[in-house]
């Protein structure tokens, strides 16, 4: 301790740890440490006869002389003058650096936390000292991307947060069928890379540059993890067309980990009247504001029909129903079960018949004033299209195969409007926030199935096999989740 508990160390400590060693001996470790700390060999011990930039020196030699793999520095400059402590923390730079030793410094004051982050990263850089040993459990896409399979649970460094980035403990992950495609080897990852984009979480650690946020507060982050910031999309809030981007989960390592590090422009803080678990499902809900709101007027005198009752299609549905819309959500016979959820969950039609006669009972004559595709399926997108009235608009949101056969006259015949929509935009999360929780959209019913990060075999593969709507996997204790949520169905 470098703050002057001077009598214990030197009538507890250093006997202890000289017991055993020669007079000679113990001069000479004794002698080196000071002349290491820049004081003379013969110099008075009392506390009370040295400046405090003194009494910080004979800690340092002192806490040297027990050669400790941690030396434990509790406000360091605490009631020392600026020129004293500037002294005083090229000191601890100096020890650090030359003996090889690891610091951890306990401090309020910024100025210092900055410098000593600086002083880290030069070490990190030269590698003296590794910052950040402490391991953790991560989901990791491994090898080619190409390959199926190559999922491990493995054993990674805790990651260290940059001047601009936070650490965040992840408290619950969402698996996506994107997460599946990574396994299977049919989309594009970077391995080796952690999977996860849908996630929730609570601030752990900051970066010296980060001023609104903090240790404690609970979090969400969008997806866009490394972007340009110059280009014309991410001037205008577009940042995930950057052609530089990077996304969190496939491009750079996600959240299905411990703990995981982003920038601190795609945090969204979220109130303690929303569980982690309903905001794990931010992400997708995120993602079906920005097809439906960013894209239409929508009111209350309109019919949506959406195709696909998966996580995003039943969130399009409820954000439908949030304006007051008529929400009908489609799928095929062997979704029945999702969608009896849906109408529990107050959507007001679910049909596995797109039938003429049924879009007429529904919709009128007319037809549907907005159509959204979730499923990516041609057959799918085809009868949606149809579904649409003239001069309607329909949706892309599901991602699909790269060329489809489609009724393309539809677009002159009928005037419609076909929108491509991708991700979200920073707006969309503070909406989805909002809405859930104030309780104004219903998305409990949508978790289906809760999973230590140990079995996300079993998880990944009843998302797979369609068992459910949204799964959650907790990479650290579940018991510890169910503390913090306050939720004993956890």
């Amino acid at each position: 301790n470098l703050l002057g508990t001077m009598n214990a160390i030197e009538n507890v400590a250093l006997p202890l740890t000289f017991r055993g060693m020669d007079k000679k001996t113990r001069e000479t470790k004794a002698v080196k440490m000071l002349k290491l700390v820049g004081l003379p060999k013969h110099m008075k011990h009392r506390p009370n006869e040295m400046s405090g930039g003194q009494q910080q020196r004979v800690g340092v030699a002192r806490a040297l002389v027990l050669d400790p793999e941690i030396i434990f520095a509790d406000e360091p400059t605490g009631y020392l003058d600026s020129n004293t402590s500037a002294e005083v923390l090229n000191l601890m730079r100096k020890v650090v650096q030359e003996q090889n030793q690891t610091m951890v410094m306990v401090t309020h004051d910024n100025h210092l936390a900055g410098f000593a982050d600086r002083i880290f990263h030069i070490i990190r850089h030269e590698d003296k000292v590794l910052r950040g040993r402490v391991k953790m459990r991560a989901l990791r896409k491994i090898n080619r991307w190409q390959d199926s399979g190559n999922i491990q649970l493995c054993s990674v460094e805790r990651p260290t947060p940059g001047a601009d980035e936070v650490l965040i403990r992840v408290e619950a992950a969402g698996i996506c069928g994107t997460d599946i495609k990574i396994w299977h080897g049919s989309t594009w990852s970077n391995p080796p890379v952690i999977l996860g984009h849908e996630y929730s979480g609570v601030i752990v650690e900051t970066g010296r540059d980060v001023k609104n946020l903090k240790p404690g507060e609970r979090v969400v982050s969008g997806t866009g993890q490394v972007v340009c910031g110059v280009c014309e999309y991410c001037k205008t809030g577009r940042e995930l067309m950057c052609d530089k981007r990077l996304s969190i989960g496939y491009g750079v390592d996600g959240a299905m980990a411990e703990y995981i590090k982003v920038r601190q422009g795609i945090v969204h803080k979220i109130p303690d009247t929303l569980s982690f678990d309903r905001a794990a499902l931010c992400e997708p809900f995120a993602v079906a504001l920005h097809a439906l709101m960013d894209h239409t007027r929508l009111t209350a005198t309109d019919k949506v029909l959406i195709m696909g009752p998966g996580a995003i299609g039943q969130l399009a549905a409820q954000a439908a129903k949030s304006v007051g819309a008529l929400a009908v959500l489609a799928g095929l016979p062997k979704d029945q079960e999702r969608l009896d959820a849906a109408r529990s969950a107050g959507v007001d039609v679910t049909l596995t018949d797109l039938s003429e006669e049924a879009v007429k009972e529904i919709a009128g004559e007319k037809g549907f004033d907005v159509v959204l595709d979730c499923s990516g399926a041609e057959r799918a997108i085809r009868q949606a299209m149809r579904s649409v009235k003239k001069t309607g608009t329909f949706i892309q949101v599901g991602l699909t195969k790269p060329e489809l056969t489609i009724d393309y006259s539809l677009l002159t015949g009928k005037e419609i409007q076909i929108i491509g929509t991708f991700g979200h935009r920073w707006h969309n999360w503070e909406t989805a926030i909002e809405l859930m929780s104030t309780g104004k959209v219903r998305v409990d019913h949508l978790i289906t199935g809760r999973y230590g990060l140990e079995d996300w075999e079993q998880g990944f593969t009843d998302m797979q096999e369609g068992r459910g709507i949204k799964i959650l996997i907790y990479p650290n204790k579940r018991e510890e989740a169910a503390k913090i949520e306050g939720d004993s169905k956890l």
